[in-house]
């Protein structure tokens, strides 16, 4: 797969001028059409049915996009690829980017992670993966659960869109706190409880006490970060490290 300097996907191909009218372009173009769809691997024959051209054309056409970062070969025999998601969640963020200032682009993950915490608390747990729910005893619970999940890929795409703008990744919205993971915590025998990740992108989602009992925490974690440091050896190495560390370089 091709890359940007930075190791992200390549921007989004555009055929060059004057291809419109070659009857390869033609192809190239058709098979790029179904390229969302295949969610699953697909072989060329299926793809060339489902782009209307020749097999061989097909063929020419996904190696192509293979070498650009656009699909994923995952079978020789017989020939198959399906969509490289990492390429399509970037173009996802990109068109976000360019339609949303970095304040838009925060408020829509602050909203999506009230919406993540309203479902962990109506699950009981942080992770829709967590969750079984059979669709015939339970279509409202089974509905539900299918919108957290669309939720948490929807903010994957939001947190892309701002790495296009601001050059950094927010954190991960499942990685946060949440009423369920705060309720586990509290049960642990480990005074020090869990430190979620925690971004300042979604800080006006939380309570001033959950704020004050996440200081809390990371005030306890500094505390031990310290009390290890002071057991080390006082080498030049070490304390190269540790000014490092202090300074954020």
């Amino acid at each position: 797969m091709s890359e940007t300097t930075d190791g992200s996907p390549p921007e989004p191909p555009f055929e060059a001028a004057g291809e419109q009218a070659d009857e390869t372009a033609t192809v190239r173009e058709r098979v790029r059409g179904v390229l969302p769809s295949l969610s699953e691997p697909a072989k060329v024959s299926t793809v060339a049915t489902m782009a209307d051209c020749s097999v061989e054309g097909a063929r020419t056409a996904l190696r192509e996009y293979a070498e650009m970062g656009l699909v994923v070969r995952t079978d020789d025999s017989p020939e198959a690829y399906e969509r490289n998601p990492e390429y399509f969640q970037f173009l996802r963020g990109h068109r976000l980017a360019a339609e949303h200032s970095t304040e838009q682009l925060r408020a829509k993950l602050v909203e999506a992670y009230r919406d993540h915490r309203a479902f962990a608390a109506q699950f009981g747990t942080d992770s829709p993966a967590a969750v079984s729910v059979d669709e015939r005893e339970s279509p409202d619970r089974a509905e539900a659960l299918f919108e957290w999940e669309a939720l948490l890929s929807k903010a994957d795409d939001l947190r892309e869109a701002y790495r296009h703008r601001e050059g950094r990744m927010p954190a991960a919205i499942e990685t946060l706190p949440t009423p369920a993971s705060s309720t586990a915590a509290e049960d642990e025998s480990d005074s020090l409880g869990e430190l979620h990740s925690l971004d300042p992108v979604y800080f006006t989602a939380l309570s001033t006490d959950e704020l004050a009992e996440m200081a809390t925490v990371a005030e306890q974690h500094c505390e031990l970060v310290a009390a290890i440091r002071d057991q080390l050896p006082d080498s030049p190495d070490t304390a190269g490290e540790m000014q490092h560390a202090d300074t954020g370089e």
